[in-house]
């Protein structure tokens, strides 16, 4: 039979948690949250402590790597991190890379909802709005840099730059022709405007 935990905490007839006058929002919750005195001194078994983390029962024993994943959730894994962080990768060429993929590059479409009044259009081609996709494949001059490196790989990489970050990870069976084609990746970003 298991018994409230608390006969330790009871000082002349209160909590002694109530006589605090902290004005701590938990301890306020947990003030509001303790049963009354007289449940817990006419109770005749020994105090038990119980630990209860997220939505797991609870259990007499502590676990430390539970209650770190409750305090600390795991985040879900982001799809492109193998693109952009790899063991060969050139830590500034990867930054510039990881800030792209985030799409958190400062392109005209950005500044423009920014409030700025700035022109759309790219700078390089004068024709179209500028963006990330645009960017790096529908403008036909930086389009040609990236199209030079996969045609002389022999590969054909997806138009949309989502999709690449995806395909980029292994756009092929041999080891270091991926590893190759990540930096060629790396190095065709870090050379944009």
């Amino acid at each position: 039979m298991m018994c409230d935990v608390g006969s330790d905490a009871i000082h002349e007839g209160q909590w002694w948690l109530a006589s605090s006058r902290s004005r701590n929002l938990v301890l306020s919750l947990l003030r509001q949250c303790l049963p009354h005195v007289d449940s817990i001194r006419d109770s005749e078994c020994e105090d038990v402590y119980l630990w209860q983390t997220a939505n797991k029962p609870p259990s007499p024993t502590f676990s430390a790597s539970l209650m770190w994943d409750t305090i600390h959730p795991r985040s879900e894994t982001i799809y492109w991190h193998k693109a952009v962080w790899f063991k060969d990768h050139i830590p500034r060429h990867a930054f510039g890379c990881w800030v792209v993929a985030r799409n958190q590059m400062i392109t005209r479409d950005r500044l423009i909802r920014w409030g700025l009044s700035v022109s759309s259009l790219c700078l390089l081609c004068n024709v179209q709005n500028e963006n990330r996709q645009h960017l790096f494949f529908d403008c036909p001059f930086s389009a040609e840099i990236w199209l030079s490196y996969t045609v002389a790989a022999n590969l054909s990489p997806p138009p949309l730059f989502e999709d690449l970050l995806r395909w980029i990870v292994k756009p092929n069976q041999e080891k270091n022709l991926n590893i190759i084609m990540r930096i060629l990746f790396h190095a065709t970003i870090q050379s944009r405007p």
